[in-house]
């Protein structure tokens, strides 16, 4: 089901509720009137009753971040923050410092499989057996 919503908000006090008013505002809509603080609307639209779907994770997974394709950020040890990271709160007075890797949440993309969650292959190249020929086989390149 589903339903909308009308939300009303305005930039400013409105001139209904504002008691003393210069004339000259109300007469021409000067110096920042009624017609600079227009009534915003926005519609909202909410569903009840909606399943999320569990994201299927790859098989074979990533052994390092098990198919999520995120891991705990290096830098501020996934808290998102660089400075006092050992703490759960931040001391009085203090204001956090945001890890610029992670944009402050706290998680970077695997390594391994660079956030695809799929398990990846050996890196690297391979050359057949059948296409070296004599002098390449026993090493000597002469």
């Amino acid at each position: 089901m589903a339903s909308l919503v009308n939300v009303t908000a305005s930039a400013g006090p409105s001139p209904a509720n504002s008691g003393a008013q210069n004339p000259a505002e109300k007469q021409y809509g000067l110096m920042g009137g009624t017609w600079m603080r227009p009534a915003r609307t926005w519609i909202v639209k909410t569903e009840s009753n909606v399943r999320r779907e569990k994201k299927k994770l790859p098989d074979p997974p990533c052994v390092i971040c098990k198919g999520t394709g995120k891991v705990k950020c290096t830098k501020c040890a996934g808290r998102g923050r660089t400075n006092f990271t050992e703490l759960a709160m931040l001391p009085k007075g203090e204001w956090p410092k945001w890890c610029w890797d992670c944009s402050g949440s706290g998680r970077s993309y695997c390594q391994r499989c660079f956030g695809t969650g799929e398990k990846r292959g050996i890196i690297g190249f391979h050359v057949p057996e059948e296409e070296m020929t004599g002098s390449e086989a026993n090493g000597s390149q002469n």
